[in-house]
């Protein structure tokens, strides 16, 4: 399976190594505007395509005068973000298994339409989540296995008005036939108890947290 890398314009921290495990594992990476800076000053990664407006990194930065890859470059006055435009290149180009890095920390604005990202992609039918040093963050609308991350919180959330849990297993609180509502709290601060945990939803859309430390 193809799987593309895009790299948004979020904050990093210190955590070098753990990024660079997880950037090496894809096949294409897009860089999102400043995301570029990250790739290449801490992880010594060049992208194979830049997309944005480029006001964080600068249009003028030395940075993207020496990139070779392919660039899209788009005006600020746009009604999309940096993210959707690379989703949208992802849907034009066929890729159809996208990541985000760079998604959930910074402003809780920008965290929230990082999150919301994985519906816009969803409704377009491609397979997106955030994987972030000791989270991940996906919609699903079908099942998920949850492999290898006994003791992380798991936390769901309904986009649909309705979501209709078929099961939850392997988890402190398993589930079955459950209707979660969009507004309800129910689905917080969970725990995976099984080396492999399952999801199925009969019905709506499943934001699924896996968290080490919540």
């Amino acid at each position: 399976m193809d799987k593309t890398l895009i790299v948004l314009n979020g904050v990093f921290n210190n955590q070098k190594k753990k990024f660079q495990k997880i950037v090496k594992e894809y096949d294409k990476i897009i860089a999102v505007d400043g995301g570029y800076k990250f790739l290449k000053d801490i992880i010594d990664r060049e992208p194979d395509i830049l997309i944005g407006d480029f006001d964080s990194i600068g249009r003028s930065s030395k940075l993207l005068k020496n990139f070779n890859g392919e660039i899209y470059e788009f005006n600020s006055d746009k009604d999309k973000t940096d993210g959707e435009l690379s989703v949208d290149y992802c849907l034009e180009n066929n890729l159809k298994n996208i990541t985000f890095i760079g998604a959930t920390r910074g402003r809780l604005d920008q965290q929230f339409g990082n999150i919301l990202l994985l519906e816009y992609a969803t409704d377009r039918d491609i397979n997106a989540n955030i994987v972030e040093p000791g989270i991940e963050v996906d919609l699903i609308t079908d099942k998920k296995i949850i492999q290898d991350k006994a003791g992380y919180t798991l936390s769901l959330f309904s986009l649909s008005d309705e979501t209709v849990i078929k099961s939850l297993e392997g988890c402190k609180y398993d589930l079955n036939n459950y209707t979660l509502d969009r507004a309800s709290s129910r689905g917080i601060s969970n725990i995976v108890k099984t080396e492999k945990a399952l999801i199925k939803v009969e019905s709506g859309k499943l934001l699924v947290f896996i968290c080490k430390k919540c």
